[in-house]
């Protein structure tokens, strides 16, 4: 299978298939939390003061899923990113970068500058917010410090008030699984924030393969996790078929 046509499957039914695309305004989500408000002003869990498009991902992040209902021929398999495509977490990796840095002496990033780094693996995000950049003697040390903290705090908060699937995403992994279409997740996030993700919300069962960038050859946009998860997934790729 190339990894184009596993790795667009989503984003092509999304794009075709959400009756248009919504507005700016629609694009804002009202907070999801339901959490006390000492959580909530220990972790800052507050959404910049006016979401635009600069400051929201791509399309895909608001649109309404109904990939399932959409084609009765299940696709051999769906390898699914995390982050901002199965979870609306934009607000746990906001605050919690926020509190790391900000903990660590830095100046806390606009949501603008959160997002431009998002691309990268989570060492690498932390230590650009922290004005370092690559080939600097310290970049990889204090990358990969801040990183720990990083993955301890977020992960640790990983809840279905923190990181829930949008709404249809559910119904969607779900009907897949019942059809025995094999699932795949792929995050440029820890491991282990991916798993606890996916268990929160109830589905971890029905993936077989689940990798971060902390444990594959090389993140995203390298093709080596996904490579490793097609292998796992029972489908075989075909390296440099993908355009993205």
């Amino acid at each position: 299978v190339p990894v184009s046509t596993v790795m667009l499957a989503v984003s092509a039914a999304l794009l075709l298939l959400a009756g248009g695309v919504p507005s700016a305004t629609a694009w804002a989500p009202a907070p999801k939390f339901s959490t006390s408000g000492l959580f909530a002003a220990r972790h800052r869990l507050t959404p910049p003061a006016t979401p635009t498009l600069s400051t929201r991902r791509p399309i895909r992040r608001r649109l309404v899923f109904r990939m399932a209902a959409a084609t009765s021929a299940a696709p051999r398999g769906v390898c699914w990113d995390v982050d901002g495509t199965l979870a609306d977490s934009f607000l746990l990796g906001y605050s919690a970068t926020k509190d790391v840095l900000h903990q660590a002496g830095y100046a806390e990033p606009s949501g603008d500058e959160y997002h431009a780094y998002c691309i990268y693996t989570t060492p690498v995000r932390l230590a650009r917010h922290a004005g370092l950049e690559p080939g600097t003697d310290d970049f990889e040390r204090i990358g990969a410090d801040l990183g720990r903290k990083f993955d301890d705090m977020y992960i640790d908060l990983v809840s279905t008030d923190t990181a829930a699937f949008f709404p249809g995403v559910l119904e969607i992994v779900e009907g897949l699984g019942s059809r025995k279409v094999p699932l795949g997740a792929l995050t440029n996030a820890a491991v282990g924030y991916a798993e606890a993700v996916l268990t929160v919300n109830g589905v971890r069962m029905m993936f077989s393969s689940v990798h971060g960038a902390d444990d594959v050859p090389a993140p995203k946009p390298n093709p080596d996790g996904m490579v490793v998860c097609l292998s796992e997934m029972g489908l075989e790729a075909q390296v440099g078929k993908c355009k993205s």
